[in-house]
């Protein structure tokens, strides 16, 4: 078992069906594969890359042979031991998205794929599928042989119309606001499943070793998610060029849709928010506060006030502390590299609690085993982005 908080983990009755789905007879599923609800935790994520369906290469060798032990990737009817995956209890239902949550925590992770996209999300500041910012889904959530290129017209339709509903699903029901589509194909499946109506569409010319090329690009909306998306693939021959100007487009496109979601989301604080002389856009280290509802206010004001996709300067410092909060005896930091999604997050939470003070402020365990996480979650689930760390507690793991 590869993911540590499987007993904190709520399985949805719609993610518990689709796992429970049978593979469709005669549309080339995968025999002995399980779908892929997702590759990370998009309760958690903020971003999501997205493609057409799992490669069949995260079940089986290039050789064929399937992937068992040290080499496994994801559970599957094999590695649980089940023939129906309609019998599976909820035990077994947990594994299987236990083992897709920790995806990109395991050494197996498909680098032939995810590397590219791991660097647009790097690059643009829109997440990165290692600290849980982002995740990957799929139109359909089957892994096909032969793959999705080579099968029949009539069959990926068949396979698009059953899944279709489930992506809808995960969009509104999980976490993910911001849905990237790597690639023209992708592109296109998302408009014909109707999942957008329609796109805005732009050209951005680039440099090749060949002379000048064109990358389109898209941008549409959700169910209230921000979709953006592109007409080449990334794993695929484009420029270093073409990587950039598609890594400055969709920056200036996150942080244009940053702002008009900042701008929609009311915050009663904002309206006191702590006046506070940012340098460069970014929070001053050495920032103090007294208590989390001082804490609010300051990330209401740097929320409002600024385009930066992290709270301090971590280019030369790391994560290092930038905001230390006071809490009587208690104290904790707020480190720089704590992502602009993170802090939009965690000021829904407290406008929904009706103020930072009435969360459910604690110390928990971080990734490492140590008992110094920040959170402000009542059931101390992960806060992808949010590095808070406690300095000195003074009796207990309950922050006040």
């Amino acid at each position: 078992m590869r993911h540590d908080n499987l007993a904190r983990r709520e399985i949805t009755s719609a993610v518990a069906a689709r796992i429970r789905r049978p593979a469709p007879p005669e549309l080339s599923v995968l025999p002995g594969s399980l779908p892929v609800v997702s590759f990370g935790d998009p309760d958690c994520a903020t971003t999501a890359t997205l493609s057409l369906n799992p490669s069949w290469r995260e079940f089986e060798s290039s050789e064929g042979t399937w992937l068992n032990g040290s080499q496994r990737r994801l559970a599957s009817l094999i590695s649980i031991g089940a023939s129906d995956p309609r019998k599976l209890d909820d035990q077994q239902v947990a594994t299987v998205v236990a083992e897709s949550d920790s995806y990109f925590r395991g050494p197996n992770w498909y680098r032939g794929w995810f590397h590219w996209l791991e660097s647009i999300l790097n690059n643009s500041g829109a997440g990165s599928y290692f600290d849980g910012t982002a995740c990957h889904l799929d139109l359909v959530q089957w892994a096909t042989k032969p793959s999705q290129g080579e099968l029949p017209g009539d069959v990926w339709r068949r396979l698009v119309e059953q899944d279709r509903e489930f992506l809808r699903w995960q969009l509104a029901n999980t976490n993910v606001r911001t849905l990237l589509l790597n690639g023209a194909s992708v592109v296109t499946w998302v408009k014909e499943a109707g999942i957008v109506t329609g796109y805005d569409e732009d050209v951005l010319p680039f440099a090749t070793g060949g002379g000048e090329a064109e990358l389109r690009v898209y941008r549409a909306t959700s169910d209230g998610v921000s979709v953006f998306g592109w007409n080449r693939p990334l794993a695929g021959p484009l420029s270093a060029d073409g990587r950039l100007k598609l890594s400055v487009w969709l920056a200036d496109a996150l942080r244009s849709s940053h702002k008009t979601d900042d701008a929609d989301l009311e915050i009663p604080a904002r309206e006191e928010a702590m006046m506070l002389a940012l340098e460069n856009g970014y929070v001053p280290a050495g920032t103090v506060v007294h208590g989390v509802h001082e804490l609010e206010r300051l990330l209401s004001y740097w929320l409002a006030q600024s385009d930066r996709t992290t709270l301090g300067d971590s280019g030369r410092f790391g994560g290092s502390p930038v905001v230390r909060v006071e809490l009587g005896a208690d104290e904790f930091v707020l480190n720089r590299d704590t992502k602009r999604a993170a802090v939009h997050t965690f000021l829904a939470a407290a406008s929904l609690a009706g103020g930072a003070e009435h969360l459910s402020w604690r110390v928990t365990t971080n990734a490492r085993g140590t008992v110094n996480r920040v959170t402000y979650r009542k059931d101390e689930a992960p806060t992808p982005g949010w590095y808070a760390y406690a300095r000195d507690i003074a009796n207990s793991r309950e922050l006040r």
